[in-house]
């Protein structure tokens, strides 16, 4: 198996390393200069194969030479341009390899017995065997050219050519000539020098990169050319962490014995961020280490000092150890730094390891230490110790208060529970309940839970224990709360016990523990849960949120939402417990500003933990990152630094559309596909970095319900109601008017059809639609990204234009898409570039920029005859290849214009971070997701299946696609949309998606104006429907060196525009006319009949460059070309 993987320079990514040849060595080689005195080189796995290495060598280079304005120089090729044999040391001193150039015929080789001591050499050193030989035209008038086409026509290429003349010349002789760069004089009148070495540099870029060396008129001989090297610019942004960071974790590292794969530079690239790190990242400034995460890692002994030195640090995790001593004062100096110590029992505050009354820190802490020292409250060791052995299995939550003895503090707030009386038991009744705390289920930093029972019913009793920080503040809060709300997904109290220091709550027992429990397998019980399962478990806990938020007055914000904190009853119905730190929220609409932070790290809100504002959008948060452990069943915070926060894991994979890749494996591909695309959907809005672009709980209920009732239709053993939710049943058939109409797999064998799962478009051959071409395959790593119409190609080694031919209806009006994905089908990586005809007219040139990405070309277009021509053209630039050919018929009264045809330039569902096409989209129109506007916030809302009305009803915009928006993150700022024209004259029309998402109160209005360049571009105030699609279009097409549509507020509303999607199409005139019919039918009978095997396919006339060999044709103005002359 040939292996792919990364390799990095430093903190910057060098490039991929692929091997194509188990047999044959493969290099990469850089010229560079480094900025620290070591030099960091990895190789990283990209899940394509073991990286490993062979050799890995340096050699000093003289300052003088290869000298840039900025970046690295890696190398693309170096050529002994006149050898037949490769070289290095010691022929080179600088141990160069000087490859052989694969025999040109237009060339010819000359050579000549240098001695190395009798060449005169530069800075460069050129080896002297290498220019012993040189080579010229055959033809010695003809010019000398070297040429090649980049993989990436932005490159910018330096190259360096040596020259040397090697043969004493006679009186009479001269060698003299220009060099031409892509066609512009560069060097005139150039003569090397017998034995002397002339270094040449040039920097360039460009599609095809061509030098001509060309004799002069007064010249006897022809140009030679010894020696050439060829670089590309590499230019390493990425700074290096800052140096005392770096010596500061790598003591840290060796400090403690940190296991975890620790290597190359802490911070960059982000990509591969050390497990439990974050940084900052300045522009031009070295990222600096901001949070250090080292819970539950087995650390022992004192708090280093070395982390004193991380002096930007803002989050220090220490929790789950066994260090000890005391908390050193040096954390004090480090401003603004939040720190959690929680359980590690022989820690303690300073002063205090001494006292005969020896304390240990039980409680996780979140401290601001800004200036003040860390309180600590400590209990007696004793009791720590005579409890040690018992492993937690219940996460404590994380909070900070001054507080004194929990006694002390009882006896002033027992009073406050005193109107609380109902179901009160004395702490006999709880002896007697748990027969003497006989069987202990369950234990936390609140105190242990024991299993009881009350007139023959089991419950749960959670005592509160004596070292418990917090303890009794939870236990108020819990008592109060659970007193007041009743919900059937929350966790109710039976009763509570609160006598002097006998703290203790008694709930109904959850037989099946909790959700993490089953979701890792670790419980007794454990039941493999099914994709119905999952979302029944999910759906049940944001109903419990959804009562807390909406059900309660005021509104209760749980704090602590997290899979530990779902209990499952005997029937897995879910069920929200531990209320310990929720917090009542004001119902002025202003945010709570809690002074502590409280949660757990992974599910807390980084919002919250950040600006210390609680929202009711923190628990959706917390939710969100819940759904995701249901989805994939990964871990919150992984300890692989590839995949980091669960949410950043799944984001990866949904950018590739890989939704198999995300649910959990065990699931074996057992559920919905459109139901597991929905339930991630909603888990990303949810834990959205920006409060404001997350759905309230309402909406994420509605959401899974969905997603649930699409599961039950798929399993067929329910009509998609269920007892337990209140939801109809959703509509997934499809309008089969607009089923896809010819969906093409390009290369696969004739007799080859299938519906493509995702999708469930059906694909056939290619093969009766062309007799020209190749089969081929992409690389195996690809087929696990893309889906399977992608994974042949048919590729055009031969002739000059090879044509499609597809049966269409005549006049009625087509979206046609192509689709490439180079895939290295041919193995040897070089990206083409070439043309591509519709009918007799150009559409454009396709160009591969890189290997593994697909590119389409997609155009809405009326052909004028019951057929149409789609040929790929060899313009000399790579062989033409095609994946896919897709054509959609539409509407034939939307997307006019006034001429010409509309190439899709972009379509983008501006409030979405997926992509969409068929099923969602009835014509199959591709919906990209849009990248992030700093200036943007982001709406959402989950909008059923065919419940929208469209105003203009045969553009079908898909629900999905409305259901999101974006709006100013400055209320009374315009939303911009712009543009740069590649080229000003092209003229644009642009269509704009509108629905009003949410209901809006009777105080508010939303309307506002579109201007285009600062013009009115729809003549009056604009005030999108509620639940109802309306799209507003161009009149006429715009065109402009910048295209700017700006939405501004009306002066008279209350709230900011928004838009939902939008279309953008360039115009293509295609004028010139198909050849007449009568002609066409003709000559294509006379190719039949005789046979031809000349290379006649597409238009017998046109386009003029690719007239059919053998033929001439009249060209009258706008009339159909005829044949003259066969």
């Amino acid at each position: 198996m040939l292996p792919q993987f990364d390799l990095l320079l430093g903190a910057n990514w060098w490039g991929t390393m692929r091997i194509y040849n188990a047999s044959i060595d493969r290099n990469k080689e850089i010229i560079y200069v480094p900025s620290r005195d070591y030099v960091q080189i990895c190789l990283v796995d990209t899940g394509y194969g073991t990286p490993f290495i062979s050799s890995i060598e340096l050699r000093i280079l003289n300052n003088a030479t290869y000298v840039t304005q900025f970046g690295s120089l890696e190398l693309y090729c170096r050529y002994d341009l006149g050898s037949n044999i490769a070289y290095r040391y010691n022929y080179d001193v600088y141990d160069r390899f000087w490859y052989i150039w694969i025999n040109n015929n237009d060339w010819k080789q000359l050579n000549a017995s240098i001695p190395a001591d009798s060449l005169k050499q530069n800075d460069y050193k050129p080896a002297a065997i290498a220019m012993s030989t040189a080579i010229t035209p055959v033809n010695t008038s003809a010019p000398l050219v070297i040429s090649w086409v980049p993989q990436d026509q932005n490159d910018q290429v330096y190259v360096y050519m040596h020259f040397t003349e090697l043969h004493v010349l006679a009186k009479n002789q001269t060698r003299e000539f220009n060099i031409i760069q892509n066609g512009k004089p560069w060097l005139q009148n150039f003569s090397p020098q017998y034995l002397n070495v002339t270094t040449i540099t040039s920097v360039t870029s460009g599609k095809e990169i061509k030098y001509s060396l060309e004799k002069t008129k007064n010249s006897t001989l022809p140009p030679i050319i010894n020696a050439i090297e060829i670089y590309r610019i590499i230019d390493f942004q990425q700074s290096d962490t800052f140096q005392g960071d770096i010596d500061a974790i790598t003591t840290i590292k060796s400090v403690y014995g940190v296991t975890r794969d620790w290597q190359g530079d802490p911070c960059a690239p982000v990509a591969y961020l050390w497990d439990g790190l974050n940084c900052t990242y300045g522009a031009n400034e070295s990222p600096r280490i901001t949070t250090l995460n080292l819970s539950s890692s087995g650390l022992s002994g004192k708090i280093d000092p070395s982390i004193s030195k991380l002096t930007m640090l803002e989050n220090l995790d220490l929790s789950n150890n066994s260090l000890n001593d005391e908390v050193p004062d040096f954390l004090s100096q480090l401003q603004h730094l939040k720190i959690f110590l929680g359980q590690n029992p022989y820690l303690c505050e300073s002063g205090q390891c001494n006292e005969k009354k020896k304390k240990s820190i039980v409680t996780p802490l979140v401290a601001s230490i800004s200036g003040v020292l860390i309180l600590l409250v400590a209990v007696a060791i004793l009791w720590t110790l005579k409890r040690r052995k018992s492993k937690e299995k219940l996460t404590a939550s994380m909070e900070v208060n001054d507080q004194n003895e929990i006694s002390l503090q009882s006896k002033k707030q027992d009073d406050s529970l005193q109107q609380l009386k109902k179901q009160i038991y004395s702490y006999y009744d709880v002896l007697k309940i748990t027969n003497n705390f006989n069987i202990i289920i369950g234990k936390g930093g609140f105190g242990t839970v024991y299993l009881g029972y009350i007139d023959d019913t089991p419950v749960a009793v959670k005592m509160l224990s004596p070292s418990s920080v917090h303890g009794y503040q939870q236990f108020q809060t819990e008592v109060k709360l659970l007193m007041r709300v009743h919900h059937k997904n929350l966790t109710s109290l039976i009763g509570y016990c609160n006598e002097e220091t006998n703290k203790g709550l008694i709930y109904e027992y959850m037989a099946n523990g909790n959700l993490q429990e089953h979701l890792s397998g670790k419980h007794s019980k454990s039941k493999f849960l099914s994709w119905e399962d999952r979302i029944r478990i999910a759906l049940d806990a944001a109903l419990g949120l959804e009562y807390l938020q909406n059900g309660c007055k005021p509104p209760i914000i749980h704090r602590d939402v997290k899979s530990t904190n779902i209990l499952l009853n005997e029937q897995f119905q879910a069920k929200i417990s531990d209320f310990g730190l929720s917090k009542i929220i004001p119902t002025d609409g202003v945010s709570h500003v809690s002074t502590v932070v409280a949660g757990t790290l992974g599910y807390l809100d980084p919002h919250y933990s950040i600006s210390s504002r609680l929202t009711e959008k923190s628990d959706v948060y917390s939710f969100g990152v819940v759904l995701l452990e249901i989805i994939t069943n990964q871990p919150v915070m992984a300890r692989n630094q590839e995949k980091g926060h669960i949410s950043e894991w799944v984001s990866s994979l949904v950018a590739t559309g890989d939704i198999k890749g995300i649910v959990d494996s065990r699931l074996e591909g057992n559920f919905d596909i459109n139901s597991a695309w929905k339930a991630v959907e909603i888990a990303m809005a949810c834990v959205s970095l920006n409060p404001n672009e997350r759905p309230i709980m309402s909406v994420v209920v509605f959401g899974l319900k969905e997603t649930l009732a699409t599961e039950l239709a798929r399993t067929k053993h329910h009509s998609g109601a269920d007892s337990r939710y209140s939801f109809e049943p959703i509509n997934v058939n499809l309008d089969t008017e607009f089923m896809p109409q010819a969906s093409i797999d390009c290369g696969v064998p004739q007799d080859v059809s299938y519906t493509e799962s995702t999708t469930g478009i059906n694909y056939i051959s290619d093969a009766n639609f062309i007799n020209s071409g190749e089969s081929n395959s992409v690389v195996s790593e690809l087929k696990r990204v893309y889906q399977r119409q992608m994974w042949s190609v048919r590729s055009f080694p031969g002739g000059i234009r090879n044509c499609y031919k597809i049966n269409i209806t005549r006049g009625s009006k087509y979206l046609i898409r192509t689709g490439f994905l180079y895939g290295n089908y041919d193995g040897i990586n070089m990206l083409p570039q070439f043309d591509i005809l519709l009918g007799a007219n150009r559409w454009g040139t396709v160009t591969i920029y890189n290997a593994s990405l697909e590119e389409d070309k997609e155009i809405i277009y009326t052909p004028s005859l019951d057929y149409v021509r789609i040929c790929l053209v060899n313009t000399g630039l790579g062989t033409p290849f095609i994946s896919t050919i897709e054509l959609r018929a539409l509407k034939s009264d939307i997307y006019t214009t006034q001429f010409g045809s509309l190439e899709t330039y972009y379509r983008v569902d501006l409030g979405s971070n997926i992509s969409y096409r068929y099923k969602y989209d009835v014509y199959d129109r591709f919906w990209d997701n849009y990248d992030s506007n700093s200036g943007w916030t982001r709406l959402s809302a989950f909008i059923p299946a065919h419940s929208l009305e469209q105003k203009q009803p045969d553009y079908k915009v898909p629900e999905i696609v409305m259901s999101t928006a974006v709006t100013p993150l400055n209320a009374n700022a315009p939303l911009l949309i712009s543009w740069v024209p590649e080229d000003q004259t092209d003229q644009f029309y642009v269509y704009m998606h509108f629905t009003e998402i949410q209901v809006l109160a009777k105080n508010q209005t939303r309307e506002f104006i579109i201007t285009q360049n600062g013009n009115p571009w729809n003549q009056n105030y604009f005030s999108p429907p509620y639940q109802a699609v309306y799209t507003l279009y161009s009149a006429s097409a715009a065109t402009g060196k910048k295209i700017i549509f700006s939405l501004q507020k009306a002066k008279n509303s209350s709230l900011p525009p928004i838009i939902n999607a939008i279309e953008i199409y360039r115009v293509l005139d295609f004028q010139q006319s198909d050849t007449f019919q009568g002609d066409v039918d003709a000559i294509t009978t006379i190719k039949s009949v005789y046979r031809v095997t000349r290379d006649w396919q597409g238009d017998p006339c046109v386009p003029v460059a690719y007239l059919w060999s053998g033929l001439n044709c009249a060209y009258d103005g706008n009339d159909s070309p005829r044949i003259t002359a066969l």
